[in-house]
């Protein structure tokens, strides 16, 4: 048992070193627009360039516009041109930057590189090299989105995977559905403070209560697997229809997006929350299947807008919102399915072990607040 918990543990503070994924940086988005002939755009958001030294010059983690404006574009475009490259059916496309414009969103400013080229034409095929930041910010994130024949495919950009190439001839959107889907599984994958927070729901769900009296109050192992399945149903489904409805509602632009810094503090203490109900249980009233469920959605809300954070939004073609938010939505819930099914078999299986109620559940609940409350301290700062 000790062993599982030392496991427990170190899987806990390996999640609190990689938190820094989840807000370094907003990103970088590739425009291609292929008609009879082919339009490049970049955009970067400004968040991405404290990386460069002297830009951040009073140290507070943001790029205030005076900052903006001092940022040497001459250099920073020589980066990008040694850091970019397109080919056009395996031929290299000459590139440069023509102009640059400051553009104000309310998810982020950034600015925007107007591209010229010499590619020799619409091909069949393109490919985008991206190695931009990754050197610096191992987890920063590039997007590039293809828009052909009136839809738009959507595609990542990671350290591991650089180079995208699209054909130019497929079934765009079979494309945007899998593009989507992916994203979804890869932000589920590296969102360790959703998992975290998933993770400290499921912990109490091997325990049941039954009974009248101080005895009925005391968790006692489930007696079955059948109770822990339907506990873990609700759980998992509160929490898709809260983050699937403010996803939703981002990605169609019916509700503005809060500032990324705050949502992902309060993520964090949406952890820290979950964590104490485990290791000081709220009064049994409000305890209920139904109250739970509420609570489990109240929470799950916040996190669907740090999905549409991680998620260029401003780059979808508005034709493709709906299937985008399809392919997404079925990315994050393989992804959280799969951990799902990881992990409460695992529980099931040392539920009736002596050190489980204290060693994993407040135990690892401990671990779990300090993590969260180390990333709120980090988003905050």
């Amino acid at each position: 048992m000790k062993g599982f918990v030392s496991i427990l543990f170190l899987v806990l503070i390996g999640v609190a070193e990689q938190s820094i994924a989840h807000d370094m940086g907003d990103g970088a988005h590739v425009e291609v627009v292929v008609t009879d002939s082919l339009e490049f755009q970049l955009d970067i958001t400004y968040q991405e360039f404290l990386v460069i030294p002297g830009v951040d010059k009073d140290d507070d983690g943001r790029v205030s516009a005076t900052e903006q404006e001092s940022i040497d574009l001459k250099t920073l475009d020589d980066y990008i041109l040694q850091n970019l490259e397109i080919r056009m059916d395996d031929e290299f496309c000459v590139i440069d930057i023509v102009g640059h414009e400051r553009i104000q969103h309310p998810a982020g400013d950034y600015l925007r590189f107007r591209l010229a080229h010499q590619c020799k034409g619409v091909g069949s095929s393109l490919e985008v090299e991206y190695r931009l930041f990754f050197q610096q910010n191992p987890y920063h994130q590039g997007t590039l989105t293809l828009s052909q024949g009136g839809r738009a495919s959507l595609y990542y950009f990671w350290q591991d995977q650089q180079v995208n190439r699209v054909s130019l001839e497929g079934d765009t959107l079979t494309s945007v559905l899998l593009s989507g889907m992916r994203w979804g599984i890869h932000h589920i994958v590296v969102g360790y403070d959703h998992l975290l927070f998933l993770l400290c729901l499921l912990l109490p769900s091997v325990l049941v209560r039954h009974g009248k009296g101080e005895l009925g109050r005391i968790p006692q192992p489930a007696p079955s697997i059948r109770p822990v399945i339907l506990t873990v149903v609700q759980i998992v489904t509160a929490f898709t229809v809260a983050h699937s409805l403010t996803l939703g509602l981002v990605i169609m632009g019916w509700v503005g997006s809060p500032s990324p810094r705050f949502v992902e503090a309060g993520i964090a203490v949406t952890i820290m929350l979950v964590a104490v109900n485990n290791i000081i249980p709220i009064p049994s009233r409000l305890k209920t299947s139904a109250g739970g469920v509420l609570v489990v959605m109240a929470l799950g809300l916040l996190h669907g807008f740090g999905f549409a954070a991680g998620l260029n939004v401003k780059a979808i073609p508005s034709d493709d919102l709906v299937w985008t938010l399809l392919a997404v939505n079925v990315g994050i819930e393989l992804g959280q399915l799969v951990f799902v099914l990881c992990v409460v078999p695992m529980l099931f299986g040392v539920r009736k072990w002596s050190w489980y109620q204290q060693g994993v559940l407040r135990g690892g609940s401990v671990v779990a607040f300090f993590v969260a409350f180390w990333w709120l301290v980090d988003r905050l700062g």
